[in-house]
């Protein structure tokens, strides 16, 4: 039995805080902290809102790599999906990667083929998936190149 005494209840009022992002843009996912002040002047920080982004159900290790201008490079990036999905692109600086003809998609074994037998200037960059799945399209980082100067 407890008595009356040794029972403190505490009651704070509920304050609501309403944020409008508008349209999401990729660099406004992460957590969100609060920091509030207590009766003693003291604060306390804690995480108050998370934003995930869309999960894709697409997984792919993303090859970041420097090259030597001039050089070689030769390698092959798979991709699993959770559900169906198709890699529909490769976005280069905003333009398709796919006609210059250093990327190859290969659905069968859902895999990239990433060859440059002379690797240029130009050729680095942050080289973007475009993946469709279950009707919606996806965006993912596959390939960070960057070049090595000869100094």
């Amino acid at each position: 039995m407890v008595s009356e005494s040794s029972v403190k209840l505490s009651f704070s009022r509920q304050q609501y805080a309403e944020i409008d992002f508008g349209l999401f843009i990729p660099q406004w996912y992460g957590d969100y902290f609060m920091i509030l002040e207590n009766d003693d002047g003291s604060e306390e920080r804690f995480r108050a809102l998370t934003i995930k982004g869309a999960v894709s159900g697409i997984e792919i290790s993303r090859l970041r790599q420097s090259v030597d201008l001039g050089g070689k490079l030769e390698k092959t990036l798979t991709y699993t999906c959770k559900v169906e999905c198709e890699l529909t692109d490769i976005v280069c600086k905003g333009d398709s990667a796919i006609p210059k003809g250093h990327i190859a998609l290969i659905p069968s074994s859902k895999s990239i083929n990433i060859n440059f037998p002379v690797f240029e200037e130009e050729d680095a960059c942050v080289y973007l998936g475009t993946f469709r799945s279950e009707g919606k399209m996806y965006n993912k980082i596959v390939a960070v190149l960057e070049s090595k100067s000869l100094l």
